[in-house]
């Protein structure tokens, strides 16, 4: 809940790219990028574990730091689904799944 001129609220986030490590991998291959971490370099950010779950820990702190209580995680490439899930699963009372 946030405070707000109105009272206590929900602030709930309904569309967040979940750009797993799958996704920016396929980026990387695609693009010819020797490593994952070229790319990084390139765009001048951290790529995300390879592991969902840490993944999915990184968003919830995101997400208190800014006071959001719910968020839907979306699968930005066709195939990369799986992960969207395994985060959901992680905690299913504050990421729901767009698939």
């Amino acid at each position: 809940m946030k405070e707000t001129p109105w009272g206590d609220l929900a602030v709930n986030d309904a569309h967040i790219h979940f750009f797993s490590h799958s996704f920016y991998a396929g980026l990387a291959r695609q693009k010819k990028f020797d490593s994952l971490e070229s790319l990084g370099l390139l765009l001048g950010w951290d790529m995300p574990p390879a592991d969902v779950y840490s993944l999915a820990g990184q968003w919830r702190r995101e997400l208190d730091a800014q006071g959001v209580d719910r968020a839907c995680l979306i699968a930005s490439a066709h195939g990369d689904e799986e992960s969207v899930a395994l985060a959901v699963a992680t905690d299913p009372d504050r990421f729901y799944g767009f698939f």
